[in-house]
């Protein structure tokens, strides 16, 4: 017992030659503590994403998860996404399918399919810098009924006008 107080003792003199005292110590003690600290932790890693883009843009992707999630259970697996591709008329056996949700770390929730977008445009096919994705989620136009135009999005990308 007089152990723990002694070192409590030392770590409080410790700390009190540092510019903050008690964050660091009280910060551990309650992210222990409480069952849902790491989840805090998680969702403020994430917001950082959301920080990339306008109010507007975040309502727009939320949009499409939404409508990608046929079961309305937050994630999009494998039967939200063989239900995707066949409403939009996309050929996709169980093995792409697979091979899709294999190419991402963890189940793909709403925060996930943003990282998943930017990601893509900054590795796959001619690469973007964050700049120039951040500059191309701004400059994409949607119209009233909360749509964008493909063939914009293809000439941005591209600098070529799409094919019809």
């Amino acid at each position: 017992m007089a152990d723990k107080k002694d070192k409590k003792k030392k770590k409080k003199e410790d700390a009190d030659t540092s510019t903050e005292p008690e964050a660091p110590a009280s910060t551990p003690v309650s992210s222990t503590r409480k069952s849902g600290g790491s989840s805090k932790k998680a969702k403020r890693a994430g917001s950082n994403v959301f920080d990339q883009f306008s109010q507007r843009q975040v309502a727009e992707f939320k949009e499409g998860f939404q409508f990608m999630d046929h079961d309305k259970d937050g994630i999009i697996g494998k039967s939200d996404i063989r239900a995707t591709c066949d409403e939009v008329g996309r050929l996709t056996s169980d093995e792409e399918i697979e091979s899709m949700l294999n190419d991402v770390p963890s189940p793909i929730n709403f925060t996930m399919l943003i990282n998943i977008i930017r990601t893509a445009l900054m590795t796959w096919g001619e690469k973007y810098t964050a700049q120039e994705v951040d500059d191309f989620f701004d400059q994409i136009d949607i119209d009233d009924n909360g749509k964008i135009s493909c063939s914009q999005c293809i000439e941005m990308l591209t600098g070529k006008a799409a094919e019809e």
